[in-house]
């Protein structure tokens, strides 16, 4: 059975980023494209996500201290004055909290009919924004240090503890299927 939201992939890190990487600490959110991508990973994991889907680049988000969130957002990007939903991102997680994972909660829409108005990240990414109180939670996933696809079509946040957070959320050039596609492609490559 697909899980409508989370799925965990079963790779080490140490697999995924050459020997010389080191984590980011700032607290910017930054887009980087695909010449960095493949700066940061090992040749088998940049080889092995491309051939599943083609990278398009990466976001990279550091987070201090947002244990509350009051907004919501999904993922999109816009072509020819028409927004396109992301259905998923492949997250890396490394989590300085040992007593608390991060939480990614993922909502529903109380009203369908609610104005989607675009707003752009610090770092330059399109996304539209949801305020919590008006969404109706579906599901959460404690996601501290791991790797995991995790679906970006719809309202989803994050919750996360008192010390410093690092997320590399990778972006592919198409998306064909939606997230049940998604799904089944990376669970056959890395969990199966």
């Amino acid at each position: 059975m697909i899980n409508q939201y989370f799925l965990p992939l079963n790779i080490e890190k140490k697999d995924i980023f050459k020997p010389n990487w080191i984590r980011p600490y700032n607290g910017k959110v930054k887009w980087k494209n695909i010449n960095y991508v493949k700066s940061i990973f090992s040749d088998y994991f940049f080889d092995k996500l491309n051939s599943i889907k083609e990278i398009e680049g990466t976001i990279i988000f550091n987070k201090m201290y947002h244990e509350n969130p009051i907004d919501a957002h999904t993922d999109i990007y816009v072509y020819n004055n028409k927004v396109i939903f992301i259905p998923y991102g492949l997250n890396i997680v490394f989590d300085d909290n040992k007593d608390m994972k991060s939480k990614m909660c993922w909502y529903s829409t109380k009203n369908e009919t609610n104005e989607q108005q675009i707003s752009w990240s610090i770092g330059n990414t399109p996304y539209i924004n949801y305020s919590i109180k008006d969404l109706i939670l579906q599901e959460e996933q404690y996601f501290g240090n791991g790797i995991a696809l995790v679906r970006t079509d719809v309202p989803h946040a994050i919750f996360s503890g008192k010390k410093f957070r690092t997320c590399i959320s990778i972006r592919f050039k198409n998306y064909d299927g939606g997230w049940e596609n998604g799904y089944n492609l990376f669970n056959n490559a890395f969990n199966q």
